[in-house]
């Protein structure tokens, strides 16, 4: 049997996936790696999933990245045994964050091929937020660093052994999860200068963050936060999230 272009691009599209689950599975991730150049606008009907008009309107960029991040929330609301009877819906708010099915919280980050995926329960999970970023290049690192981080803070990381570009990439990500964990209590934006970098622990892979006075009693925040990281050989991954007890 002869296949189509469409087909040969649906098998294309998706080069790697993957399922897990942490926290005695009330967490359940999905990863998956994508090639854009296979992307046509029907895979969002072909793996069931809507596909909004607004992403219609975006580059072609965008909707791959778009797709593939919504194909890893399905595939993780799959794992955590979410029924999907219907095409997935997973829409945008006013400022393009996920608009999550009743009773789930979750977080979706991609960059550059690669597509990551967290969800849980509303009802066991505080806050959630992810970020994947490829290592920023050491001489940008360098040049944007001020947009990101305090000396201080880079000097914290500089300390245990990671570059320019680690370190800046790190903070950059970590603060990126912050901003989607508490993105749902805040309501609006606000920029990285409200939480610093006050210690870290190599050894367990985590970092540990203060937010700014002011900050916190505004939006009644907690004045601490946990972010874990994990550092892979193209890429950084973090997690901002607690569970209810």
């Amino acid at each position: 049997m002869t296949m189509t272009k469409n087909s040969q691009s649906r098998n294309s599209f998706f080069t790697s996936k993957k399922t897990w689950s942490r926290y005695d599975g009330k967490l359940h991730w999905a990863q998956c790696a994508f090639s854009k150049e296979h992307y046509y606008p029907d895979l969002f009907k072909d793996f069931n999933i809507v596909r909004p008009v607004t992403i219609e309107k975006s580059t072609i960029k965008r909707q791959a990245e778009f797709f593939a991040g919504r194909y890893a929330a399905k595939l993780a609301l799959e794992n955590h045994q979410y029924a999907l009877n219907t095409p997935l819906s997973i829409p945008t708010g006013k400022h393009r964050e996920p608009i999550w099915p009743a009773g789930y919280i979750g977080s979706i980050s991609h960059c550059s091929g690669i597509a990551l995926c967290t969800v849980a329960l509303r009802n066991e999970i505080h806050y959630l937020g992810i970020d994947i970023e490829h290592y920023i290049p050491e001489q940008l690192a360098v040049k944007i660093a001020h947009q990101i981080h305090t000396e201080h803070e880079q000097s914290l990381l500089r300390k245990v052994g990671l570059s320019c570009s680690q370190s800046t990439t790190l903070l950059y990500s970590a603060k990126e999860s912050f901003f989607k964990a508490i993105f749902p209590q805040v309501g609006e934006y606000f920029g990285f200068e409200c939480i610093s970098l006050i210690a870290v622990n190599m050894s367990e892979s985590k970092l540990f963050f203060e937010v700014k006075d002011y900050f916190h009693r505004r939006y009644l925040l907690e004045p601490l936060y946990e972010c874990q990281f994990q550092l892979c050989s193209l890429y950084v991954t973090t997690l901002i999230t607690k569970q209810k007890v």
